[in-house]
C-alpha cells in the first residue's frame, strides 16, 4: 500500500482547504428553490448555521405546515382520568400555533403557496381563523387547508388571487356556495368537504380559467347536492359522491370526465349508475373521453 508523501499531503490539504461555502455563494433564487425541498421546520433551523444564513429562509415562496412539521412537536399528554388514553394538551397546541405565527411574522417577500394540514387544530377554529386572517395581504396563489370539521370563514372567498385551492375535510357554513369570485383560479380540489344539513344545498362553479375540478365525497349527511358548472377552460372533471343534479352548461374543452354516484343513491333518476343519464348530466359537453 502506498503511503502519501509530503507532496500528496499538500495536495490533499489544498483539496480540503477552505475554498468558500459553495452553497452560500449560490444565487439567492437557487437557494430559495433548494429550501423548498426541505421540511419547513428544518428550513427555519438553517438560520443558526451562520450569519449569512440567518435570513435565507424568510423569502421562501412556500410555507407547508404538514405532518412533517407537527409530528416533531408533541401535542398529546396522558389523560389523568383514563389510563392509556392520550388527550390534546392546549398549552402545547398554543405553542404549536405560536410557531406558525412566528414563521409568518418573519417571512418576507411574496408567498406563493401556503398549506395548513394540522389535524389537532380541529378543536381550535379561532386560531385557524387568525392564521387565515394573517394571510390576507400575502397574495397567495396556492392554498391548501386540511383540518377535520373546520368551518371555512367567509373571508376565504376574498382570496381572489388564488390559482389553486384545495380543501380537505373542511365544512362550508352556507348551504349555497358559489365560486364565481375567483377569476384566475385554475384548479379547485374539494375532498370530504361538507355542507350544512339543510334543504337546498348547492354548489355553483363559474371560473373562466378553471381547468381542473375535483370533487370527492362532498355534500351533506341528509341532503344531496345540486351542482352547476360553467367553466369554458375546464379540461378535467372528477366527481364522486351523492348529488341530486349535475349540470355542465359550458365546458367546450372538457376531455377527461369521471362521474360516480355513491351506491346509496343509485335508485334516483339522476343517478350515474345508468349510462344513459350521462348525457343528461353533461348536456352541454360535446367532447368526452371517460366515464365511470
Amino acid at each position: 500500500m502506498d503511503v502519501p508523501g509530503p507532496e500528496n499531503k499538500n495536495v490533499c490539504r489544498r483539496d480540503s482547504g477552505n475554498d468558500g461555502d459553495r452553497i452560500s455563494s449560490l444565487p439567492q433564487s437557487i437557494i430559495e428553490h433548494i429550501l423548498t425541498f426541505i421540511p419547513l421546520r428544518e428550513t427555519v433551523k438553517t438560520s443558526i448555521l451562520s450569519t449569512a444564513w440567518r435570513n435565507k429562509w424568510v423569502n421562501r415562496p412556500s410555507l407547508i405546515f404538514d405532518d412533517r412539521f407537527w409530528t416533531s412537536f408533541p401535542v398529546f399528554e396522558t389523560s389523568a382520568q383514563h389510563e392509556g388514553v392520550y388527550v390534546v394538551d392546549p398549552n402545547r397546541i398554543n405553542r404549536l400555533v405560536l410557531d406558525v405565527f412566528r414563521v409568518l411574522c418573519y417571512h418576507k417577500g411574496p408567498l406563493k403557496e401556503f398549506s395548513l394540514s394540522i389535524p389537532q387544530l380541529s378543536s381550535y377554529p379561532a386560531l385557524v381563523d387568525q392564521i387565515l386572517l394573517s394571510l390576507h395581504e400575502k397574495c397567495i396563489e396556492r392554498l391548501c387547508i386540511e383540518i377535520d370539521g373546520y368551518k371555512l370563514p367567509i373571508r376565504l372567498f376574498s382570496f381572489r388571487q388564488l390559482k389553486k385551492l384545495k380543501l380537505f375535510a373542511c365544512m362550508f357554513t352556507s348551504s349555497q356556495i358559489s365560486f364565481d369570485q375567483f377569476s384566475v383560479l385554475t384548479c379547485l380540489d374539494l375532498r370530504s368537504t361538507k355542507f350544512p344539513d339543510v334543504a337546498g344545498v348547492s354548489l355553483v362553479v363559474r371560473c373562466p380559467l378553471l381547468s381542473v375540478l375535483i370533487m370527492v365525497d362532498c355534500g351533506s349527511a341528509f341532503n344531496r347536492l345540486d351542482i352547476l358548472i360553467e367553466a369554458p377552460s375546464l379540461s378535467l372533471f372528477h366527481c364522486a359522491g351523492s348529488f341530486s343534479s349535475l349540470r355542465v352548461k359550458e365546458a367546450p374543452l372538457l376531455k377527461d370526465v369521471t362521474v360516480y354516484q355513491t351506491a346509496s343513491f343509485v335508485a334516483h333518476p339522476m343517478g350515474t349508475d345508468d349510462p344513459s343519464n350521462f348525457t343528461k348530466l353533461c348536456g352541454g359537453v360535446q367532447q368526452l373521453s371517460g366515464y365511470l
